[in-house]
């Protein structure tokens, strides 16, 4: 039995089909003598949806950045509001501190909706990128095309 077919507490169970041991297998059943390139062609485990990331990222760029800018000047207009309602009051400094969290919260999303709308666009390139590199890696591993089958 082999370290792939042991589990934490000793005992067999079914190899995971995603494991590296299958996938090395799987492709040498390819019998071509390559690691699969990525995208259509290979093994299509790892799945992505490149339209549903460019509609998420299109949407945090249109609608979602757009309406949290509104909606934190919106409530940074009615504390300044207060703000000035009670100045020379303590409630007035305590809201003029809400108000500067405040905006350093809103700068914060701000700023996280961007590198998420960054990440969704480069998600893509990043996940071919890998699937290149994970193969010239495993390529390695592989007997040369001429050694199939003679040993």
């Amino acid at each position: 039995m082999d370290r792939a077919n042991i589990n934490a507490a000793g005992g067999r169970h079914r190899q995971s089909p995603f494991s590296v041991t299958a996938l090395v297998s799987r492709e040498r059943e390819r019998g071509d003598g390559h690691m699969s390139g990525g995208g259509t062609e290979g093994l299509d485990i790892l799945k992505t949806n490149d339209p549903g990331k460019s509609a998420a990222a299109r949407a945090l760029e249109t609608d979602i950045q757009p309406d949290t800018g509104r909606a934190g000047t919106y409530a940074d207009e009615a504390t300044t509001a207060a703000v000035t309602g009670f100045t020379g009051w303590a409630a007035g400094s305590g809201l003029k501190d809400v108000a500067d969290e405040w905006d350093r919260q809103v700068a914060a999303l701000q700023n996280r909706l961007s590198a998420d709308k960054s990440a969704l666009r480069s998600a893509r390139i990043e996940f071919r990128g890998q699937d290149l590199r994970t193969a010239g890696i495993l390529d390695r591993f592989l007997p040369p095309s001429g050694d199939r089958g003679n040993g």
